[in-house]
């Protein structure tokens, strides 16, 4: 287990509903979890450094990027899912930014008033598509 402000050099990450850099040191963002050549690592995306200061790294190791969020995310507004984008696509990180319609932060979790069951089903296959399309053999 990876604390945060890790690093990896992940060849594929997806990260679902992490939180974004205006985090508070007292708050406790949901962890993402990640696979590459090591063991998968599991680390949080926003501390102590904001999402988007990673993207040069996630382009440096070539790493693909999946990014799944609600759009009514109170943490991720649209204004940083544009500029989360922008960076992706300016630092040549293969990434994918799914919004799911109708989906609050925290679709995630089973058992919670966030829990969106077809929201959270769509965006487990999609990464279990996308670990195997990046960890497959070549």
């Amino acid at each position: 287990m990876r604390r945060a402000g890790a690093r990896s050099s992940a060849s594929a990450s997806a990260a679902t509903s992490p939180t974004w850099p205006q985090a508070s040191s007292t708050s406790q963002p949901p962890p993402c979890s990640t696979a590459g050549g090591s063991p998968p690592a599991i680390f949080t995306l926003s501390q102590p450094e904001p999402t988007i200061a990673l993207t040069l790294g996630i382009a440096k190791h070539g790493g693909r990027l999946l990014f799944l969020v609600g759009d009514q995310d109170q943490l991720i507004g649209a204004e940083q899912r544009r500029e989360l984008k922008d960076a992706l696509t300016t630092a040549q990180v293969r990434h994918e930014l799914i919004v799911y319609p109708d989906t609050p932060h925290a679709f995630f979790w089973e058992g919670t008033d966030t829990f969106r069951p077809t929201s959270r089903d769509n965006a487990w296959r999609r990464m279990q598509d996308l670990l195997a399309a990046e960890l497959a053999p070549h």
